[in-house]
């Protein structure tokens, strides 16, 4: 089954999860990085692999790299794209554990 890269029907919060997805995390790390458990974080992959129909992690972060809602730039981050061409802002990077001061 392909997905169908309707990105659009995700929540913010699903998106915030698809970008530290995208960056490789785990479901423990993104809990940490979100202030979530690691289940919920579970919960949301598993909600968008049902909203947009795919079969894995790989195929969610493809589908919305092609349909440009999440974008990466020249520095490895992955960001939210709006309607226009620019980015909603919210940057996920790599770092593990970060904690803004």
């Amino acid at each position: 089954m392909e997905a169908h890269c309707a990105t659009p029907l995700l929540t913010d919060r699903e998106l915030e999860v698809l970008c530290h997805v995208a960056t490789g995390l785990n479901m423990k790390e993104i809990g940490q990085a979100l202030c979530i458990s690691p289940k919920t974080a579970q919960k949301h992959v598993d909600h968008m692999k049902m909203k947009l129909r795919a079969r894995n992690k790989a195929a969610l972060v493809a589908c919305a790299l092609a349909d440009g809602t999440i974008k990466r730039d020249g520095s490895g981050r992955f960001l939210v794209g709006t309607s226009s061409d620019e980015a909603s802002g919210l940057e996920v990077t790599r770092t593990r554990f970060a904690v803004a001061a």
